[in-house]
């Protein structure tokens, strides 16, 4: 039946319209429901990082990558996201040793250097969980 078919092509439509409008909603959400914390601690949004800045900045971590120095000590890099930027954190053995507990998904506060590589990075001097 045509009929049918129309349908189920305007129900599929309208599903994936409202999955994209509660995506869009999510995503801006982040910032939304942290505001307070940009506010209260003077906080840097990712997208307005500058290169050889000190900053305290807001996200979720996406993704941590450890990997062993040559002298065998460990670091890591860490994605940080507020779901509209992103910034790759540096964390040298000694600051990750403080922090070698940080996983996907957890809501911190990042103070350290922006430096470029070959992207922006923040060189982390101290991190808070929220």
């Amino acid at each position: 039946n045509p009929n049918e078919s129309a349908i189920e092509s305007v129900a599929d439509h309208s599903w994936a319209v409202a999955m994209l409008a509660i995506s869009i909603i999510e995503k801006y959400n982040f910032l939304n429901k942290y505001q307070y914390l940009y506010e209260q601690n003077k906080l840097t949004r990712i997208k307005d990082l500058r290169e050889n800045t000190f900053v305290k900045t807001l996200g979720v971590i996406q993704h941590v990558k450890s990997i062993k120095t040559k002298n065998d000590e460990t670091m890591a890099f860490v994605k940080l996201t507020d779901d509209i930027s992103s910034v790759e954190l540096t964390l040298f053995p000694s600051t990750y040793q403080k922090y070698n507990h940080l996983r996907s998904g957890l809501v911190v506060i990042v103070s350290g250097r922006i430096e470029r590589r070959k992207d922006l990075q923040l060189i982390v001097n101290e991190i808070e969980n929220i």
